[in-house]
Parts: C-alpha cells; structure tokens; sequence
C-alpha cells in the first residue's frame, strides 16, 4: 500500500503543473529534468491517491444519504 502524503492535492497539483511548464518550456538540462520528470510522477501519484480518497468518500456519503432518503420516502 502506497503511503500517505502530507502534500495536499492543491499543493501536489500546482508543483506537478510547474514541473509540466518546465519540461515544455524546455529550461532544464537533461539530468535536472530526469528528476523533475520523476518527482513529476511521484506527485502524479498523489494526486491520484488523493482522488481515489475523495471519490471513496463521496460514494459512501452518497450511499448513506440515498438510503436516508429510500427510508423516508418508503415509510406510509
């Protein structure tokens, strides 16, 4: 199991998107981009991760409240 970052996912972004610019725009020597390139996917992998957290979390709140509301409307 992957673990846990104490990046936010704002903050992960954001790095990942200037590493993005900088690899486009070309302004790193080869050794500094491999790094980029891999601290790029290391960030890639928490936001991914961070995601997948907020997308579990939105599944069960939705489950809970739909059956909240199954219960309520299923009651004579």
């Amino acid at each position: 199991m992957a673990k846990k970052s104490k990046l936010e996912f704002e903050e992960a972004l954001g790095e990942l998107e200037n590493i993005v610019k900088a690899l486009e725009n070309r302004d790193l020597h080869l050794k500094d981009a491999l790094v980029a390139f891999e601290r790029g996917m290391e960030l890639s992998d928490v936001c991914s991760s961070k995601l997948q957290e907020a997308e579990s979390k939105l599944k069960v709140y939705k489950e809970s409240h739909f059956e909240e509301l199954d219960s309520l409307t299923s009651e004579p």
